[in-house]
């Protein structure tokens, strides 16, 4: 239902926004992208997750960029294969809500590479005709999403250059920042392993002086 509305706010904004300016949109000092139109800016908290978002608009295009904080670091990507696989659970959710909410369908879900990281871009539409795009970005514990829509006249260069307006700053965390369950568990017999030969030599130093 919220995203209903969302959707349903996004087209009304498109309506009413005939000013064709461009500015740079950031919520931390890590990603920016270009917007078109008047910004609107929203700050809210869904399922106990915090979410800011910006949305603007000219004519019939819609461009909406949003990041959300995601868990704690036991459930951060690790390496590519985990990335991969949080993005596969990721897409999964974003198909099922936008399918629900705006009638379209999934037409093509692809990795893409911004500035040497690795993104998440899915389509949707109707007869194979583009009608929604996203770009799904993970980056130091963030989820970063890009979507630009226009119902009436998909514009596949307005699209394009606003995705490649992307910015991703040198000084980011980085999308490693998890640590495996095997590495956790590792951790855990290594530390368990020090203690113990620790606890070991003791007692033997301890046995050794008493014999003597």
């Amino acid at each position: 239902m919220k995203l209903k509305v969302l959707f349903f706010f996004m087209i009304t904004l498109s309506c009413f926004a005939q000013q064709d300016t461009l500015s740079t949109q950031k919520f931390d000092d890590f990603v920016s992208v270009k917007m078109q139109g008047p910004v609107t800016k929203m700050d809210t908290i869904m399922d106990n997750l915090e979410i800011n978002a910006a949305v603007s608009g000219v004519e019939n295009s819609v461009f909406v960029f949003q990041r959300l904080k995601v868990g704690n670091s036991e459930d951060m990507p690790y390496d590519f294969k985990s990335l991969k696989d949080f993005y596969t659970e990721t897409n999964k959710g974003i198909v099922d809500k936008t399918e629900e909410s705006s009638g379209y369908k999934l037409l093509d879900t692809t990795i893409v590479d911004i500035s040497g990281f690795k993104a998440l871009r899915s389509s949707f539409g109707e007869n194979k005709n583009k009608k929604i795009e996203f770009i799904v970005l993970y980056l130091g514990g963030y989820m970063y999403s890009f979507a630009y829509t226009n119902a009436l006249d998909y514009n596949e260069k307005e699209k394009t250059d606003y995705f490649k307006s992307i910015t991703i700053e040198e000084n980011n965390p980085g999308q490693f920042t998890g640590e495996s369950f095997a590495y956790r568990l590792g951790e855990k017999l290594g530390g368990l392993s020090i203690v113990l030969i620790v606890v070991l030599i003791v007692v033997l130093i301890i046995r050794s002086k008493r014999k003597k």
